[in-house]
């Protein structure tokens, strides 16, 4: 799951945001699907945006790609990660689930590398802003 906001009102601005995600998801061979349930949008106190990943085993290097160019642009006011071990976690996210806080510039300057990226068999939540 990944999500998007910004601080931005302007529905032109929005939409723009929404059609370079679109491109970007594209570009790096992702399927996104807009995502509207209440307990995903409480994880990031309701985001102008929230996408699941449609691939069973998507590519951490586009994942990764992605969010770096989402935290470049000047729009973008915060970003999230939720990476979960099963389906039934997008939903029911575990309780002991626990938001880690990052700084957006650390995205965009790569200054943690890639640290900060989930391992494959354990529930994460990330925010940057």
């Amino acid at each position: 799951m990944l999500c998007l906001d910004s601080n931005s009102t302007d529905d032109g601005v929005l939409s723009d945001l929404l059609h370079r995600v679109e491109l970007l998801s594209e570009a790096n061979g992702l399927q996104l699907q807009a995502e509207q349930g209440p307990r995903l949008l409480a994880l990031w106190e309701r985001p102008r945006f929230v996408w699941s990943l449609h691939d069973s085993n998507p590519d951490s290097n586009s994942i990764q790609a992605i969010l770096r160019a989402m935290a470049a642009w000047p729009e973008t006011s915060r970003l999230g990660l939720l990476h979960t071990v099963n389906e039934q976690q997008i939903t029911h996210p575990p309780q002991t689930l626990e938001r880690r806080e990052l700084k957006r510039s650390s995205l965009v300057g790569e200054q943690e590398g890639s640290a900060w990226f989930p391992d494959g068999n354990q529930a994460a939540l990330i925010h940057w802003s």
